[in-house]
């Protein structure tokens, strides 16, 4: 997995989401909990504050855009039929991740004030054994009227201890180069410097969860991190690749590794001279993700921009096997 891309590409078709749950705030400030259906260009659903807990119901239509996005309004009533809101805003689809993301201004009927909101699916893979749900915060850049979004994950049935170890790693102050308020002025002034972060659900079994975070960069040109995360769930302890490689095979491992990559250095068709002297060790070896046949171990080379695209392949596997 050379980069691990995120394109907010719209694709969606004129009846796809059935009862998808999505979480989010209105105002940054007030979690919901909404539940959305669509067919053709009507639109049902309900949502809830989270700290109240009580469905307020959702009625309205979607008009595809020209961008293949679709508007969508949506009229909120209160269990007496009163209407007390109104959702107006973009639908759009993660095609990367699969993920439906809700965004636009929430209108008070009565005073017409109205405040920012953004509400994300929670996808069906979230919901166990781990409950997970994205927290958002949207970027907005009024000159073309375009949007971003930086994306951490929440955790919940699990215990408080653990849902509280694994935020605070995956806190955005931990994910981010900068302070979300400063990555926000930064996209209102340009719509550059951090431009959108989002995460991914690798692997998940009785107890480990892997994650992976891709941070997308726009300065003089496009560039992405990607961080991986791996956490006994039951826990809340984050893993490091000690936890599954004995301390008698790491010097083996290690040895196996680093032929694999002069391997595929020698392959290069150019740019030998970057990798002469890399070598694989403890810090190479901190990405790492997990499935049910092994780990993989995701190296970063240190190439020149211009030797990214024909780099050797970075994804070094290792069997479950040849760790016992």
């Amino acid at each position: 997995m050379r980069h691990y891309l995120i394109f907010l590409v719209a694709i969606l078709c004129s009846s796809y989401l059935y009862g998808q749950q999505f979480h989010g705030a209105i105002a940054e400030k007030y979690p919901i909990l909404m539940e959305l259906e669509l067919s053709g260009k009507k639109a049902d659903g309900t949502y809830q504050y989270k700290k109240i807990g009580k469905d307020l119901m959702l009625k309205g239509h979607t008009t595809q855009t020209q961008t293949g996005d679709y508007e969508l309004t949506l009229e909120e009533f209160d269990s007496q039929g009163k209407k007390t809101g109104v959702f107006q805003g973009i639908l759009r689809k993660d095609n990367q991740h699969g993920r439906q993301i809700f965004s636009g201004s929430w209108i008070n009927p009565r005073t017409k004030k109205s405040s920012p909101f953004v509400v994300i699916e929670q996808l069906k893979k979230e919901q166990a054994p781990v409950f997970i749900y994205p927290e958002a915060v949207a970027l907005y850049y009024e000159e073309r009227d375009q949007r971003a979004f930086l994306v951490r994950p929440r955790f919940q049935q699990i215990t408080r201890k653990a849902a509280e170890a694994i935020e605070a790693k995956l806190s955005f102050d931990e994910l981010l180069y900068d302070k979300v308020a400063d990555i926000k002025t930064d996209y209102a002034d340009c719509a550059c410097g951090t431009i959108s972060l989002d995460y991914d659900l690798l692997y998940q079994n009785d107890s480990l969860i892997t994650l992976v975070f891709q941070t997308e960069f726009l300065g003089a040109y496009l560039s992405y991190h990607t961080q991986y995360f791996t956490f006994n769930y039951k826990t809340g302890k984050q893993l490091t690749y000690s936890d599954f490689i004995p301390a008698s095979k790491e010097k083996r491992i290690f040895e196996q590794l680093n032929k694999e990559l002069a391997k595929r250095v020698e392959e290069m068709e150019e740019g030998h001279e970057q990798l002469a002297d890399f070598k694989i060790d403890a810090e190479q070896v901190k990405n790492f993700s997990l499935d049910d046949k092994g780990i993989t171990f995701h190296i970063e080379y240190p190439l020149s921009r211009y030797l990214i695209a024909i780099a050797p392949d970075t994804d070094y596997f290792v069997s479950w096997k040849e760790l016992k």
